[in-house]
């Protein structure tokens, strides 16, 4: 038996995690401390997010998401060439 996972962070990265946790049928459950988006504004949160293509783009890829991705990421619009990993 899979020992339970919990993910600390409902930010890009837990989220990501989670998504591959899924896709791969392990159970875990994601813990937040803010109750909603309006609180990590509150704190100061929700800067700007550098994903490599080795790194932290690989990981969206295989959690399904660079479609999407490209879609949302505002640099995308002016630098197209920053994402050239394929699904």
């Amino acid at each position: 038996m899979t020992p339970p996972i919990a993910i600390l962070g409902a930010g890009p990265s837990g989220l990501t995690l989670g998504r591959l946790l899924h896709l791969a049928g392990i159970d875990f459950v994601i813990f937040e401390r803010d109750a909603s988006e309006a609180s990590a504004w509150g704190r100061g949160g929700s800067g700007t997010l550098d994903l490599h293509e080795g790194t932290g783009l690989l990981a969206i890829q295989e959690a399904g998401l660079l479609e999407e991705f490209k879609k949302k990421a505002r640099y995308a619009l002016y630098h197209p060439q920053m994402i050239r990993l394929s699904q």
